[in-house]
């Protein structure tokens, strides 16, 4: 079907412009199947015939590997994953994580804690209570529910279960005034 006249022929500088690559390039493409008539000597139809299917194999190529669930995918993927592992990994070492097993230990021992300061709450106060009016009752409550609060908010009663007792504070540290 292709035409050997001598009309397409061209030389490999035609070759190169039509190509828009180096003369190196165009002896790559001779040994990759780009047809040549003789030395120095090109068919341009059918160079640039395989030229084009050359280009829309490359292309499908491309797609093909960044397709979803294709190679380019997998490889960003586990890329993406080796990293968060090593960041994860580096803020374990630097302390910023902590596992789980102890902050479960200290989510529980806070929340006991709280309980305990709430729990007593109406037993403490309900003789206090007795034949006052609801905006009284609520002013006590609130009160009394404030003060609870403001301890708790100290972290004073948190080191005492977590450690048995209050560690000492720099001033100017959380809950330190400083003098």
């Amino acid at each position: 079907m292709a035409s050997n006249s001598t009309g397409n022929l061209v030389s490999v500088g035609q070759i190169m412009e039509d190509f828009g690559c180096s003369e190196r390039q165009v002896g790559r493409f001779v040994s990759m199947g780009m047809p040549k008539t003789g030395r120095g000597s090109y068919d341009r139809l059918q160079c640039l015939r395989w030229y084009a299917r050359k280009l829309k194999k490359d292309r499908e190529e491309i797609e093909k590997k960044k397709a979803p669930g294709g190679l380019y995918h997998e490889k960003v993927r586990v890329a993406r994953a080796k990293a968060d592992l090593r960041e994860m990994e580096a803020s374990r070492m630097r302390s910023s994580l902590v596992p789980v097993d102890i902050c479960q230990r200290n989510i529980d021992i806070q929340f006991a804690v709280v309980r305990k300061a709430f729990l007593p709450v109406a037993a403490q106060i309900a003789s206090q209570l007795v034949g006052l009016n609801r905006m009284k009752i609520r002013e006590l409550l609130h009160k009394r529910l404030c003060e609870i609060l403001l301890r708790l908010s100290t972290g004073e009663d948190f080191e005492k279960a977590l450690y048995g007792r209050v560690r000492s504070r720099q001033p100017g540290a959380r809950g330190v005034k400083k003098t």
